[in-house]
């Protein structure tokens, strides 16, 4: 069920998919319901990933669904064609930040990912190019994630919290101003609509910077407060198919 929260919505021309706890309930695997509704909705309109997961998730996922168009990665910092699997848009973290995010993970022992040159990487002695499109932090809870965001952002870095599908908590960290909300406007241009003719659904804080830019957001139902605040409606939780019921209602 969604709640409106304000009304005379137009249906939208485009639309952007959070993967965990949207899409992904703590499983990783999308259901039935889930499948056929984004496919259904991409018949209509088009539909795009947004995720804090890097390159081959989101392309596995954007395969899975059958999208075509530009998918989003890396919280914003990679957009990549799905079909071809080329990179259309790359924004790189500077050598000197990443090296200083990296130590304090080594220094602290906490689990990481990190998308370099779009390689999945895991393992700090894997690193070698220094070509990093964004660092994700696994941590305790979300004041630990917070604390990690706020002592290593900088004026060239901005980190931002998450949860994943299964209540795991992170600190992203990507290139300053990119995020998912700048990287919906570069999709916006290439397929030639008005951002705000767009729809964006999510549940976490990484998503605000999505509803920021579109016309028209969707909380799931478990997002913490400040989400549900920011946006435009409010739908089920991702274990009572809320995406479903926000396709059904606007787009299909």
């Amino acid at each position: 069920m969604v709640t409106i929260l304000q009304k005379n919505i137009e249906k939208p021309l485009g639309l952007f998919i959070d993967l965990d706890g949207t899409a992904l309930s703590s499983n990783e695997i999308p259901n039935q319901n889930v499948l056929n509704s984004i496919k259904l909705a991409a018949e209509k309109i088009p539909v795009s990933l947004a995720s804090g997961r890097m390159h081959e998730d989101v392309s596995h996922f954007a395969r899975l669904f059958g999208l075509s168009y530009p998918q989003i990665s890396d919280n914003g910092a990679r957009i990549l064609d799905p079909v071809s699997g080329h990179v259309l848009y790359e924004a790189t973290i500077c050598e000197i930040e990443a090296k200083r995010i990296v130590k304090k993970i080594s220094l602290n022992s906490k689990l990481f990912f990190a998308g370099e040159s779009g390689r999945l990487l895991t393992c700090v002695d894997d690193i070698n190019l220094w070509e990093i499109s964004a660092i994700t932090v696994e941590l305790r809870d979300r004041i630990e994630a917070h604390d990690w965001c706020n002592e290593l952002s900088t004026d060239r870095v901005d980190g931002v919290v998450s949860v994943g599908s299964r209540g795991e908590w992170y600190a992203n960290f990507t290139k300053r101003k990119i995020n998912k909300g700048s990287a919906i406007l570069k999709v916006a241009e290439y397929i030639e609509v008005d951002a705000k003719s767009l729809m964006a659904i999510g549940d976490g804080s990484n998503d605000l910077d999505m509803f920021k830019v579109v016309g028209t957001s969707v909380a799931m139902g478990q997002s913490i407060p400040e989400v549900k605040q920011k946006a435009t409606f409010v739908t089920g939780s991702v274990g009572c198919d809320g995406l479903v019921d926000a396709i059904n209602e606007f787009i299909l």
